[in-house]
């Protein structure tokens, strides 16, 4: 059972993914932005190396330029601790607001947001 559990979500993840890397090809064609050529993407991971969250960066990282005006290179850093809670605190708070800086959480912080927890230095609904 832990398996099939672990199969569905593996792919409710990576269909999430996917989601996200179509739908920003289109938008970056259309608003007519400047490319990312010669820019670096730094995906962060909010966990330590080899876990889910990690791997999904990685995979991401793998295909994402391909998807992005300009082809820039994309690297991934691991920003672990409090699961995914100093990764997103850092993208929403400290991490540049161009496109440059993007990342993977785990779903808990969902949870702790429902949660008020007052670790959280974002709001939720204004995390783009």
């Amino acid at each position: 059972m832990e398996s099939k559990q672990f199969r569905s979500s593996v792919l409710s993840t990576i269909a999430l993914a996917l989601t996200l890397v179509f739908s920003l090809s289109p938008a970056g064609a259309q608003s007519g932005d400047s490319s990312f050529k010669g820019q670096t993407i730094t995906i962060i991971a909010g966990s330590s190396p080899g876990g889910g969250t990690d791997s999904l960066a990685r995979l991401l990282s793998r295909h994402f330029s391909k998807y992005i005006p300009g082809n820039p290179r994309i690297v991934v850093t691991n920003m672990a601790g409090a699961a995914g809670l100093i990764a997103a605190n850092h993208l929403y708070n400290r991490a540049p607001k161009d496109g440059t800086a993007i990342g993977t959480m785990a779903t808990g912080l969902t949870f702790r947001t429902a949660l008020r927890d007052s670790a959280i230095k974002f709001q939720l609904e204004k995390f783009t």
